[in-house]
């Protein structure tokens, strides 16, 4: 079941903070995502982003400049900052 997602502006005690938890297990559907127009909102939020060539992964942002997201990427054991060209994702949960 799709639940509805609260967009709130980040408040800025929070900007540049590390992910407070190891990302949940779980997978959420794809048919419950959101195109990815609203993702500029999740900064400081935990989410799940679909790429282009369908690879999937959660995603801490905690940036966003000029076309790229900066943020911290769980790659199944821990969180690796990284970045990702925002025209490359598909949708995001």
């Amino acid at each position: 079941m799709c639940g509805n997602k609260a967009f709130v502006e980040s408040p800025p005690f929070l900007a540049f903070r590390f992910p407070p938890n190891p990302a949940p297990s779980m997978i959420p559907d794809l048919s419950c995502s959101l195109e990815p127009y609203f993702f500029r909102q999740t900064k400081n939020i935990m989410s799940y982003i679909w790429l282009g060539d369908s690879q999937g992964f959660w995603v801490f942002p905690v940036a966003f400049e000029d076309s790229y997201m900066h943020g911290y990427f769980w790659n199944g054991i821990e969180w690796v900052f990284g970045s990702v060209l925002e025209e490359t994702i598909y949708a995001f949960f």
